[in-house]
């Protein structure tokens, strides 16, 4: 089976026609199983352990679902808990990827809005 995870705050049934057809191209297969899994809340006042102990509880999550599946997985969240989560996916045997989006911004009556246009998705790089 294949297996695409959001691992974001973003559920993918609000998603465009665009971004589930970028889904799609990443297997080269339209039948993809979709699983939402919420990003992680990580405090500001966390330590570095207790990003990486919240980190670990995704990571065990994922590798519970990931099985003999081919996996490829959007993270995109708090910054310092990125660089705990990549590369241990990575190491699973996943494919990482970050959305990359288009801000339009427009300034009507002196209040800026910024709507953000999917564009592709990136792979993250293996380090």
């Amino acid at each position: 089976m294949k297996l695409f995870l959001n691992i974001s705050n973003h559920p993918s049934k609000s998603w465009d026609k665009d971004q589930k057809e970028a889904v799609n191209g990443l297997f080269m297969n339209n039948e993809v199983e979709y699983w939402d899994i919420p990003y992680p809340n990580i405090p500001p006042q966390a330590s570095l352990e207790e990003v990486k102990s919240i980190c670990d509880a995704v990571v065990s999550q994922v590798q519970a679902l990931k099985g003999d599946n081919e996996v490829v997985a959007l993270v995109q969240g708090e910054m310092t808990s990125l660089f705990f989560l990549v590369p241990s996916l990575q190491k699973l045997g996943i494919k990482v990827v970050s959305a990359t989006t288009q801000r339009v911004a427009e300034e009507k009556d002196g209040v800026k809005t910024s709507v953000f246009k999917f564009c592709k998705f990136r792979e993250y790089p293996i380090l």
